[in-house]
């Protein structure tokens, strides 16, 4: 019976993994997809030697995160090229540091303790990314089961982190089985040990949202975005006059679509960050007519705008 070469099923992993991650984050998200990249590459990256498997692994990372970001960052807004490259590059390399340190370290831990550090890792590197004010919590492995109700119930307990790393516990947890095999000693009792964690959560949140539904009268809220005709991102060596030449017509855009909302019913009406290109000089009067707005609709209005001082770019914009 022929078997297909080693070094050819762990190319196999690592491109099943590529494709996988691919559409497991932001613009494009199949939410099993987040389950299952981590699995074959983590499979990949224990099967190659270490310095091999890390540069494949790193490589297959940030191309797949440059994706990603070209997807998401061309999608409605006029982002350069060099910033979706290179946003896309440093989401996909810090994404695979934890993957590095499951590679270098887990082996030297050993049991079923170890397939607590990838888990561990990854659900820091997405803590530490939190305090970057820029960043924040967005492409969090944790936001890619929005869909998973019964699993978001256990944010209330544990914030997003728990979400991340139950998600990712389960590539260590089925790499740490698989290289093993199932009927080696002990792996049958840490599957039994990840399936009963899982399932509780999954039941305890499931009946949390059969039993206990939440209650109360609810709002209705919507959100309004500028269209493709508008500036989005602006160059910033450009004039003001240049930037502000659609002024006019984003406020009447987003005061019209605002006035659309509340006629149907919304209470709470948020626009999109950088909405409106203004004048500092011109700021004041426009705030004060979105005031009106909102009182005569009876509405609570979140409106954003970048203003330009007369000086700029001597002096910086303000996004307010």
């Amino acid at each position: 019976m022929n078997t297909i070469p080693t070094k050819k099923v762990s190319y196999l992993y690592l491109g099943t993994a590529f494709l996988l991650m691919v559409v497991s984050n932001w613009t494009y998200t199949i939410s099993l997809a987040a389950w299952l990249y981590p699995v074959f590459l983590m499979r990949f990256m224990r099967l190659e030697k270490a310095a091999w498997g890390l540069l494949l692994g790193a490589a297959a990372s940030i191309v797949a995160g440059i994706i990603m970001m070209w997807w998401t960052l061309s999608s409605e807004m006029l982002f350069p090229s060099s910033v979706r490259m290179l946003s896309g590059a440093a989401a996909g390399f810090l994404v695979f540091l934890p993957f590095a340190i499951d590679r270098l370290l887990t082996q030297r831990i050993g049991g079923f303790a170890s397939t607590f550090l990838f888990p561990m890792a990854y659900t820091a590197m997405e803590l530490a990314m939190s305090f970057d004010r820029h960043r924040s919590t967005w492409g969090s492995l944790a936001y890619t089961q929005y869909g998973n109700l019964p699993l978001l119930q256990l944010v209330s307990v544990t914030g997003i982190w728990g979400v991340t790393f139950l998600v990712a516990w389960f590539a260590s947890v089925v790499n740490w089985a698989w290289s093993r095999g199932v009927g080696a000693p002990g792996v049958k009792r840490g599957l039994l040990l990840y399936v009963s964690v899982l399932a509780i959560v999954l039941l305890a949140g499931g009946a949390r949202l059969t039993f206990f539904p939440p209650h109360g009268e609810t709002t209705r809220v919507a959100t309004i975005t500028k269209p493709k005709r508008f500036h989005a991102l602006f160059p910033l060596s450009e004039s003001r006059e240049s930037l502000c030449d659609n002024s006019d017509k984003e406020q009447a855009y987003f005061i019209a679509k605002t006035k659309e909302a509340a006629r149907r019913g919304a209470g709470i009406i948020l626009w999109q960050e950088v909405a409106v290109f203004i004048y500092r000089e011109d700021e004041p009067a426009f705030l004060r007519k979105l005031q009106k707005v909102a009182r005569e609709a009876g509405i609570y209005l979140g409106a954003t705008v970048c203003s330009f001082p007369e000086n700029y770019p001597e002096s910086p914009w303000v996004v307010e």
